[in-house]
């Protein structure tokens, strides 16, 4: 992983960044197969900062923009099990 990175494991983290408008830069595998890790951009250095305030629930983000983001991981995820990627 690159300094200006951030790794996230957990699918609601990943889509609350995604629908904050952070770049995704990859995927890979993580500790176990069936398991991805998401990279992000973070030249800001301020994404550990935002996973904060969503485990606080303190982050404000459209409903509609989450949703969505959560389908586009999942797709990005069967996506690179099948190849495409």
């Amino acid at each position: 992983m690159k300094p200006n990175e951030i790794k996230v494991l957990d699918l609601g983290e990943a889509a609350a960044l995604l629908s904050l408008n952070y770049d995704l830069v990859r995927l890979e595998k993580a500790t176990y197969d069936w398991q991805r890790a998401f990279i992000f951009a973070d030249p800001e250095k301020e994404a550990y900062l935002t996973l904060q305030d969503y485990r606080r629930g303190q982050l404000d983000v459209d409903a509609l923009d989450y949703y969505q983001c959560i389908k586009t991981l999942k797709q990005r995820i069967r996506d690179e099990r099948e190849g495409a990627i």
